[in-house]
Formats: structure tokens, C-alpha cells, sequence
């Protein structure tokens, strides 16, 4: 096979390992439009808005020709690296050094679009001196077409009710994360689209919400710590930390750490660059807003007082299953009571990226994992385990894009099953 075999090191599956999704062995057209058209799409919205030198935007449009036209993968010298990490180059071209020859179609999906934005950041000078992230403005745009959505949640949220706000909240984070604008370069309207109660529930694959607050509040009485694996910028940034802000006001959950990506990634990944500029964006768009007011004021003492701590690790930007994370994130994922993976690509890394049957156990897949988990994804890709079969013989006899449209979520409660 042309197909890198996943290894096996680290892995405490109690499962057999699939093949890894790539454009020329998927399910379905998806990933294969995915490489070639969506990845394309994503460069020529970084030419439109990125002001860069004549040698950058013509670097961005030879990367943007081999991967539309399918071509063999250049691997040009990582030259710059991240703040004080001298061995990141190094570890990307051993990550490359399998995919040498080979076309963005026939390597692992993973490795491909995590490998793209890499070369982007380094095609623009984004570790040597710019720090200017070409997915700003999108960004941007994602958080002002979601202005009335944010003032109606606000006001929502300073009436919550206790007992069905966990619920609400979970399902506010889902929907939320509908906003991916590496699946819609374009965007969306988030407001016109609006259903300010969350994803609908009859869209909802695997509904655990209710469990999850019981959950929560033994953790709580416990006095244990979360962490919650962020996804999305803006507007999906925003209904995480309401969900975040409600677990340590209202249950009572002493610290949450939130993991953010080490630099711009999948479009409209977050960062704590921009956790800091929804911050101050909030102000601004809303000075006169008392309950938008009062809520980020709130927000910055929770961070004030160690009770939010954001945190960034290169891993999260690595084309690494989650079973080879680093021993510093094993032994703090291990400290805490539950964490929440928000998002398509923190389950598709949870998953190895793999061609898992649908039906698979997600605590046998995740028997890696050393403490209870939560997914909170809205399905974006061709990954998915944990189903039912008769869920999956309905679903694949009455919507054909069901795993990739974005119209269907999870909130998954996992407890590892060790082997």
C-alpha cells in the first residue's frame, strides 16, 4: 500500500489500527475535494486580504498550484522556528521524510493539511519576524456576523438557570462550533443562521449531555480541575468560554486550562493571541452593553485569579495522533477530573486520523487516554466511531454527506476503557 501504516508505539488500543484517511483511499469525494479545492480556496482568501512581498505571494501561489493540481509534495527547508523550540524544523522533516515523492493526495490527510499551514507560516516569515496571522480578517468576519448572536447570549447567560444550563451551554459550544472557516473560507452569517438554544436535538448523534452535569458536579464536590482543548476562533471562541465561565461561577469547578494552538492553523483555529483580541474586541464592539460588559469583566478576573489559565503547545499543531502526545500533556490530561476536545480535528487527532468503522467502541479507541473525556464536534470529516448500527444504516440511507455537512454534532462522554 502507498499508505502509511499508523504506528503502534504508544498505542493501548484495544482495537486493530485502520489505514489513515487521504484524499486517494477515503469513503467518499470528500477528503479528496477537501486537498484539492478546499485547501486551494483557503490560499487564494490568503492572497486576497495578505498584503505580504512580491517573493511571499509567489511562494503562496506555487504551494496553492501543487496542491489544487495534486502534485508530489515540495518539502522546502523549514528554516525559522517557533519561539524557543531550535528542534521543531527537525521533527517536521522526520514527520516528511515518509511523504517524500508522494502526491498532497496520497499522504495522510492529517499530515497534509497540518504540513500546509506549517509551509504557509514559513512561506511568510510568521516565526522570523512578522507574527502576522494571514487569518486575521477572516477571523474578524467571523466575530462581527456574529454581533446579535453574541448580545442575545450575554443576556441569556446572566439569567441561567442551573439546573438546564450545563445542557444549554454544551449545545451553545457545539453549535459554535459550526463556525470552521477552513470548511467555508468564505464564512459564514452566524446570525442569520442563528438558533441561540444550540444544535438542534434531533441532530445530535450521541446526546450525553445530562450524564455530563452529573459528572461535572462530583467533580466539583471533588474540587477537581478541567481542561477543555479549544478549537475555532471568535464566535466559537466566545460560547467556549461561556461554558467555561460557567463551570467555575455556577458548579463551582476551582481551574479550567484551556489549550490553544502554538500559531494560526485550519483558518480559524484559536490561539491565545486571539483569545486576547476577543477580549478586547468585546469592549469595543459592545461598550454600552452592560451584560456584555459585566461578562468580560468577569472573564478577565477568572484569568486575574488562576481560575482560566491558557496554555499553547506546539503539539496541537504537529501531525501527531493524540496517543503520542508529550509527557508533560499525559501527566497534566491525567491530573484533571474531565477534558472537553472541542471540535473535527481534536477528534480526528484523538481518533489517529484512522478509517475506524462507525460502530467501533470509543472507549476501546481511546483506552490511550489516561482520564474521562467529553467530544463536543459537529461532524466535519469522514471520522466518526461510537454509533449504533442501525444509527448509521438510517443515516447513510437518508443523507449521504451526513459525516461532512456540519449539520449533526455529538456531546460524547468517554470514560477509557483500559485493556
Amino acid at each position: 500500500s502507498a499508505h502509511v501504516v499508523p504506528k503502534r508505539r504508544a498505542v493501548m488500543s484495544m482495537l486493530p489500527l485502520p489505514l489513515p484517511l487521504a484524499a486517494t483511499c477515503a469513503r467518499t469525494q470528500f477528503v479528496l475535494t477537501s486537498v484539492q479545492v478546499r485547501l486551494a480556496a483557503i490560499l487564494d482568501d490568503v492572497l486576497r486580504r495578505y498584503e505580504g512581498s512580491g517573493g511571499e505571494r509567489a511562494l503562496l501561489r506555487s504551494l496553492r498550484d501543487e496542491v489544487s493540481d495534486g502534485r508530489a509534495l515540495t518539502l522546502p527547508p523549514l528554516a525559522t522556528q517557533p519561539r524557543g523550540d531550535p528542534d521543531e524544523p527537525a521533527r517536521w522533516r522526520s514527520w516528511a521524510q515518509p511523504c517524500v515523492g508522494r502526491t498532497w493526495l496520497d499522504v495522510p490527510w492529517f499530515f497534509a493539511e497540518n504540513y500546509f499551514y506549517r509551509v504557509i507560516m514559513e512561506y511568510i516569515g510568521y516565526f522570523a519576524e512578522s507574527r502576522h496571522d494571514p487569518f486575521l480578517g477572516a477571523k474578524r468576519d467571523n466575530f462581527l456576523g456574529a454581533k446579535a448572536s453574541i448580545l442575545a447570549l450575554s443576556q441569556q447567560q446572566s439569567a441561567a438557570d442551573l439546573s438546564t444550563a450545563t445542557g444549554k451551554l454544551f449545545l451553545l459550544a457545539l453549535w459554535g462550533n459550526t463556525a470552521d472557516l477552513s470548511l467555508n473560507p468564505t464564512g459564514i452569517d452566524i446570525d442569520s443562521s442563528a438558533h441561540h438554544g444550540g444544535m438542534p436535538s434531533d441532530k445530535l448523534l450521541i446526546n450525553d449531555v445530562k450524564y455530563v452535569h452529573e459528572r461535572l458536579l462530583q467533580l466539583a464536590a471533588q474540587g477537581a480541575e478541567l481542561a477543555i482543548v479549544l478549537d475555532n476562533a471568535g464566535f466559537e471562541l466566545y460560547c467556549d468560554l461561556c461554558l467555561a465561565d460557567f463551570l467555575v461561577t455556577s458548579l463551582n469547578i476551582p481551574r479550567i486550562t484551556l489549550h490553544a494552538k502554538a500559531y494560526p492553523t485550519f483558518v480559524s483555529d484559536a490561539t491565545i493571541d486571539d483569545v486576547q483580541w476577543l477580549l478586547r474586541a468585546l469592549c469595543e464592539t459592545f461598550p454600552h452593553d452592560e451584560c456584555v460588559t459585566q461578562q468580560t469583566a468577569r472573564w478577565r478576573a477568572h484569568i486575574n485569579a488562576g481560575r482560566w489559565t491558557f496554555t499553547e503547545d506546539l503539539f496541537w499543531n504537529s501531525p501527531l495522533p493524540l496517543w503520542e502526545m508529550p509527557q508533560h500533556l499525559r501527566n497534566h490530561f491525567a491530573s484533571v477530573g474531565m477534558t472537553v476536545f472541542k471540535g473535527d480535528a481534536n477528534y480526528r487527532r484523538a481518533h489517529g486520523d484512522l478509517m475506524w468503522p462507525y460502530t467501533s467502541p470509543t472507549e476501546q479507541i481511546m483506552a490511550y487516554f489516561p482520564s474521562p473525556l467529553v467530544f463536543v464536534r459537529t461532524l466535519k470529516s469522514e471520522m466518526m466511531s461510537g454509533l449504533k448500527a442501525e444509527q448509521v444504516a438510517l443515516l447513510e440511507s437518508t443523507d449521504h454527506e451526513w459525516l461532512s455537512r456540519g449539520t449533526y454534532g455529538v456531546v460524547h462522554y468517554v470514560e477509557p476503557h483500559r485493556p
